[in-house]
């Protein structure tokens, strides 16, 4: 029998995250998570991406991987703790996961919101053929 090919997603317990990872599971891959709050599932460390030796830590506990598919983030609404600003506190997080995994990984995933294709006066879908016009810097 062939090993399942093993993905590592950051933000598993939000939306976008648990949504990915419950697809690739259903699709026979073995999905290992990362995020900031507590959850009882397998494969899932429970970590603060803020927190570089949180993220060491968890890294020792993680298999090898091929892939990290980064969810990780702040929804633009949501208030950041200690002065940040969701970009900020957003690109932070981006770089602590390039920085601790850009050797050990393959591939890298990463995901944000609308935002990258404009938010403003948007009434449709996003489609792979539009155009990036991000709002924000991030």
């Amino acid at each position: 029998m062939q090993e399942k090919t093993k993905i590592l997603i950051t933000g598993y317990n939000g939306y976008i995250g648990n949504a990915i990872g419950e697809y690739l599971k259903n699709n026979d891959y073995e999905i290992w998570g990362l995020g900031k709050s507590p959850n009882t599932r397998l494969n899932y460390i429970q970590v603060d991406l803020l927190n570089k030796e949180e993220i060491k830590k968890a890294k020792r506990l993680l298999p090898s991987f091929d892939t990290l598919i980064h969810t990780a983030a702040l929804a633009h609404g949501q208030i950041p703790p200690n002065s940040e600003t969701v970009i900020s506190y957003n690109v932070k997080i981006t770089k602590n996961i390039i920085e601790y995994f850009k050797d050990s990984i393959n591939h890298l995933i990463f995901t944000s919101s609308v935002a990258v294709y404009g938010e403003d006066k948007r009434f449709t879908s996003v489609t792979i053929h539009d155009s990036l016009r991000p709002s924000t810097d991030y």
